[in-house]
């Protein structure tokens, strides 16, 4: 018995228009894209409907879970919402893609491709760790607007260098690593990021 049902795709990616490639904003979080099935037989009913991802990017978190099986009856329509966020510390601006697929046991009833390309950040910056005070572990972020060098140090209240996090030339993307000071003692410590044309210094308080 033939099947009779349409596909309409919404799609809404913070309130950007419909375009061949969508661009996101690096750790951006409670992406949608709504996906409308609607059954056009006023008789016949549809079933065993799934909504099933293939490609994920490793770029992408999915929250949603689409295991559960669909039912349509006659003219009925059911959305069925993706929601993702972006991983915040990409490196790099290449197009990344999500492939959607509408199956039922008589195969792939539809197809589709999501391309995404990642808006990369426009400045330097050197944000306040995280957790602060911290006890002994805390997450520094950084961002680079353009593949460069850098260097990420931690120093004492004395100035001393106890700890090179980074020293290396970098693509432009978002970046985070942990400093682990299970080593050291309580106290005030700064972090510095230094490049050619850019330099901050964040204050830390170790707490054990």
């Amino acid at each position: 018995m033939k099947q009779y049902f349409s596909i309409l795709f919404l799609l809404s990616i913070n309130f950007v228009f419909p375009q061949s490639v969508y661009e996101l904003n690096l750790g951006a979080k409670n992406n949608q894209i709504i996906l409308e099935l609607i059954n056009q037989s006023d008789r016949l009913s549809v079933n065993n409907i799934q909504v099933t991802l293939k490609n994920i990017p490793n770029t992408l978190y999915i929250h949603s879970d689409f295991k559960e099986c669909i039912s349509l009856q006659p003219l009925e329509k059911k959305e069925v919402v993706l929601i993702f966020d972006v991983n915040q510390t990409i490196s790099h601006s290449d197009t990344d893609s999500l492939v959607l697929l509408v199956v039922s046991s008589e195969g792939i009833l539809f197809e589709k491709t999501f391309n995404f390309k990642y808006k990369l950040p426009e400045e330097f910056a050197l944000q306040q760790n995280y957790p602060n005070p911290f006890n002994p572990i805390t997450r520094i972020q950084y961002q680079l607007p353009a593949k460069t060098r850098l260097s990420l140090k931690v120093y004492d209240i004395l100035g001393k260098e106890i700890i090179t996090l980074v020293d290396e030339v970098q693509d432009a993307g978002f970046y985070e690593i942990d400093f682990n000071a299970s080593e050291f003692s309580s106290g005030i410590y700064f972090s510095r990021l230094e490049t050619d044309s850019f330099m901050k210094t964040i204050k830390m308080s170790l707490v054990k």
